[in-house]
């Protein structure tokens, strides 16, 4: 397995778009499946990502795991 730990544009406090455009252009190529794990803030941009490759027809498997004791 690879393990990529992002940057996240403003650590997060931007818009939802701003956050997730970057970690989209860098994963699109990306041909394995994916396992998204994220806390907070980053749970919600783990989630708008893999709605992001879900909506553009990705056949690439996506599992999101959420830290996050806040529901979303």
């Amino acid at each position: 397995y690879d393990l990529f730990v992002p940057f996240i544009y403003k650590r997060g406090n931007c818009n939802l778009e701003e956050a997730v455009e970057p970690l989209f252009q860098q994963l699109k190529n990306y041909n394995k499946p994916i396992c998204l794990i994220g806390h907070s803030n980053g749970a919600r941009i783990a989630y708008a990502l893999e709605l992001l490759f879900r909506h553009l027809g990705s056949k690439i498997p996506i599992m999101v795991i959420s830290l996050s004791d806040v529901p979303l």
